[in-house]
């Protein structure tokens, strides 16, 4: 019997001759009766040996198979003798795994199970796997894992893989798989070499978890710390890692760029030694006071000393990051970036700002910046000086500081809104303060190319005012004065224009006094001399008030529609004997009918200063002559007076408008013609000027038709 056992010992796992009744071992290998022992389970002894009676009894010679601890079995009965049979078995170790359905079952209940022989091909998959790949058992066991690669590992990643498990060793790591329509899932995979009782390899069990829900994370997590990098690095923030616990702190390598600090971890009070003495305490203060809850957050910008002794500028920002379980902070994490240049600049802007507070100081009058909301933002001393409005200016508009904003003022304001320079000048009244004239700049002001707001210039002008009255007073004593020398110089010829009607009366009285006496004054001859006598009346009559008028001010006067013929007949009859007198030609070219806007004495005192002046001038020559030239231009008239003089020497014409200068003899003129003439036509916004005309002396008149026109052109101004 020994030498039977011997003879089957390479070919079976477990031989032996049992005992029906008794169900214990005759005479076996020492393997098969230590596996018969160890049926302990309930029902475990009585189904194998059912089965081995089942097969007895039905003469049955094919194997059964025995199912125990997740490994199945075959064994042959072959009946010996009554009460006792030969029992051979084998134990298959990868039918016994890939067979036993329900221990599958459960095991592809928990993963993602399939099973490989040692070629690779998949020869059991579980439901899971078919479910999440999409792919059908047959489709699987075909084309085995070569269906799943989503080609994202290197091959040298499954390289690793099979030389792992082929020597014997399980293996584990992370696999990005791809399903039938093309998506990815990653899996957790755990794969164990099986092996039979010779020790041989004989398949790979894979067991995987399903980790793609994970892995999205993480990649978002990732992608969130990526993006969390790269804003660290654009805006240059280091990070510090305080461990309150151990008061550990740890720094990342833009901290150490930052503040020039080689060391990535030191202790507390190591950092608080770099920390500027001036700023140590603070600096806790206000860590202390935001880790105890006294305060919001923990803010502020301190001066780090490097090791290098370099020092920098701090802005500090930090926050707890852990507790502990009874929420007791245990990390303070914070980011610092380096305002070293801020603070510079702002050191250099506010030492700018008193050298431009100096310059603004200098500056005549006084400044003040409206903002957008028309707030003043900023006031210089001198404006504070000259307003002195109680509480101060800044944060008021103007409309606070003044009782009262003018209509006009608004519209310059307007107008600098639009980016137009403008000025105002006018009374203005600070509230409870005397009433004074100012003159106000607006200029827009650009910032970055953007408008920000309006600078203001104030100059307190009220002496200026005053003088201007005086001036302007002066300036019609002038004006009337010049007027009397113009009628003193005319005074001949309006003796001599009144002296001659007289005479005319005169006979015409004689010959009505004649006819009486000789009784032929008939009705017709005193009708016709009555008439005679009553025109030569209105002749002198009209050279009396014609002279009336002249003489009088009219500066006061509102410019009237008239035409050009009614002035020069009003300042003919004033000249008219100076005219003659020096055998003077006068013509007019143009038509005299046209009609302008004017004050119609003031016009005419210039017309009488050019055409005396031409007078004087041109008396001795053999054929005098003067030409006056009207040339109507729609907006415009130009009225120029030519004489036949050659022309006026170059240095009489640079002094010619200047007041109180004179060409004439002493006692002749006053100086102050040209001069007032100049201004009455400018005072017409237009202009009075000496020019050459064909080689003869010439003055030229340029006036608009309406001076009262608000829309005059900007060039006719200019012109002016």
């Amino acid at each position: 019997m020994k030498n039977l056992w011997k003879l089957f010992e390479g070919e079976f796992d477990f031989l032996g001759l049992i005992d029906l009744e008794e169900r214990t071992v005759i005479d076996g290998t020492v393997g098969f009766a230590e596996w018969l022992e160890s049926l302990e389970k309930p029902g475990e002894s009585e189904s194998f040996f059912g089965a081995i009676q089942s097969k007895i009894d039905m003469n049955d010679s094919e194997p059964f198979q025995f199912e125990r601890n997740a490994s199945l079995f075959n064994f042959h009965v072959s009946l010996e003798s009554k009460g006792a049979a030969w029992v051979k078995g084998n134990k298959d170790s990868v039918l016994s795994f890939v067979k036993n359905e329900k221990s599958l079952e459960i095991l592809g209940d928990l993963c993602l199970l399939t099973v490989a022989d040692t070629s690779g091909e998949i020869i059991h998959c579980s439901e899971s796997i078919i479910q999440k790949s999409g792919y059908s058992k047959e489709e699987l066991q075909e084309n085995g894992y070569r269906v799943l690669n989503s080609n994202f590992h290197e091959p040298e990643f499954f390289k690793n893989l099979w030389e792992t498990i082929l020597g014997g060793s399980p293996w584990r790591g992370e696999i990005r798989n791809k399903n039938k329509e093309g998506s990815c899932f990653w899996v957790d995979c755990h794969i164990v070499p099986h092996f039979n009782n010779q020790g041989e390899i004989d398949c790979f069990i894979n067991f995987s978890v399903d980790i793609t829900s994970r892995k999205n994370q993480e990649e978002e997590a990732l992608e969130t710390f990526r993006k969390l990098e790269l804003a660290l690095d654009a805006t240059n923030l280091g990070t510090m890692f305080w461990n309150l616990e151990n008061n550990e702190v740890k720094f990342d390598e833009r901290w150490q760029k930052i503040t020039g600090n080689p060391t990535s971890l030191m202790n507390i009070d190591e950092f608080q030694s770099q920390i500027h003495e001036k700023d140590r305490a603070k600096f806790f203060k206000v860590v202390k006071s935001y880790l105890e809850g006294d305060s919001k957050n923990a803010q502020i910008i301190f001066r780090f000393n490097s090791p290098q002794k370099k020092t920098v500028y701090l802005k500090f920002r930090g926050e707890i990051f852990d507790c502990d379980a009874n929420g007791n902070p245990t990390v303070f994490l914070a980011t610092a970036t380096d305002f070293t240049n801020y603070i510079l600049q702002e050191i250099k802007i506010r030492k700018s700002f008193g050298e431009v507070d100096s310059i603004l100081q200098s500056i005549p009058g006084a400044l003040c910046i409206l903002n957008e909301e028309f707030l003043i933002s900023y006031n210089s001393p001198s404006w504070r000086e000259i307003i002195n409005y109680g509480g101060g200016s800044k944060g008021k508009s103007l409309d606070d500081i003044f009782e009262e904003v003018p209509l006009e003022l608004r519209k310059t304001l307007d107008q600098a809104i639009d980016g137009v320079k403008s000025k105002y000048e006018g009374h203005l009244k600070v509230r409870d303060q005397d009433e004074k004239f100012y003159s106000l700049k607006f200029s827009p002001y650009v910032n970055k190319g953007k408008k920000s707001g309006i600078v203001v210039h104030l100059e307190d002008r009220n002496d200026h005012f005053k003088l201007r009255e005086e001036l302007e007073a002066e300036k019609l004593r002038s004006i009337q004065t010049s007027k009397m020398a113009s009628i003193g110089e005319v005074s001949g010829s309006i003796a001599h224009e009144i002296n001659n009607p007289l005479t005319i009366i005169n006979g015409y009285l004689q010959q009505m006094e004649l006819f009486q006496e000789e009784g032929t004054l008939t009705e017709d001859k005193l009708r016709t001399l009555l008439g005679k006598t009553q025109n030569t009346v209105m002749r002198v009559s009209k050279i009396v008030s014609g002279l009336k008028n002249f003489s009088r001010d009219g500066n006061l006067d509102e410019p009237n529609l008239i035409s050009f013929k009614t002035i020069i007949e009003t300042t003919l009859t004033l000249c008219s004997h100076k005219i003659q007198s020096s055998g003077t030609n006068l013509e007019i070219i143009g038509d005299s009918s046209v009609e302008f806007i004017c004050q119609e004495i003031q016009l005419s005192q210039v017309l009488v200063n050019l055409i005396s002046n031409s007078c004087d001038e041109i008396g001795g020559q053999d054929d005098p002559w003067i030409k006056i030239y009207l040339e109507d231009l729609g907006e415009r008239l130009k009225i120029r007076i030519v004489d036949s003089g050659p022309g006026i020497p170059n240095h009489i014409v640079e002094k010619l408008f200047t007041p109180y200068f004179t060409s004439k003899e002493k006692g002749k003129g006053t100086g102050l013609g040209m001069c007032i003439s100049m201004n009455i036509v400018k005072a017409h916004k237009g202009k009075l000027s000496y020019e050459k005309f064909n080689g003869n002396t010439s003055f030229l008149i340029d006036i608009p038709k309406d001076p009262t026109d608000e829309s005059l052109g900007e060039n006719e101004q200019k012109a002016s």
